[in-house]
């Protein structure tokens, strides 16, 4: 049972002996992430990063609170949205070479799961396929059987 479940339909008296406390205490997740240590700085890292900054900075752009100022000139609020939407896209397309990246690193360090998979996938197609020309044989036969029958 999931500890949400359990704080929802449990009761809500204290642990009535000593062992059920270390039951709980040994049911809690492992903070797997170490407080006193940073995490490593990664490519991926910054991206994404860099990703939550130009998303913020575009939200910012396009605020509507009142009170909000006029702009100088339309050209003017179209070139901050301009810019604001390229820094934005070029988040974007940094996140996504990042997940390339390890996508292909892996795919080179792993070539047996990849050989798998792709095999997976082309059985997958195969039988698909089969299946496309066989309803489609049976479509033609049957318009025939219509048309000339």
């Amino acid at each position: 049972m999931s500890q949400l479940k359990q704080l929802v339909l449990g009761e809500d008296s204290p642990l009535s002996s000593p062992s059920d406390a270390i039951k709980t205490a040994k049911e809690e997740p492992i903070n797997l992430i170490f407080e006193d240590k940073e995490l490593e700085r990664t490519p991926l890292g910054d991206a994404i990063d860099s990703l939550l900054v130009r998303w913020a900075q575009l939200l910012s752009n396009v605020s509507s609170r009142p009170p909000v100022p006029a702009p100088s000139t339309i050209d003017h609020v179209k070139e901050v949205v301009e810019i604001s939407m390229y820094h934005f896209r070029d988040s974007c397309l940094d996140v996504c070479s990042e997940f390339t990246k390890i996508d292909l690193q892996w795919q080179l360090d792993h070539p047996e799961e990849v050989y798998e998979d792709e095999m997976k996938g082309l059985d997958d197609a195969l039988i698909r396929q089969e299946t496309l020309l066989a309803r489609a044989h049976g479509i033609l036969d049957r318009r025939c059987k219509e048309f000339f029958g």
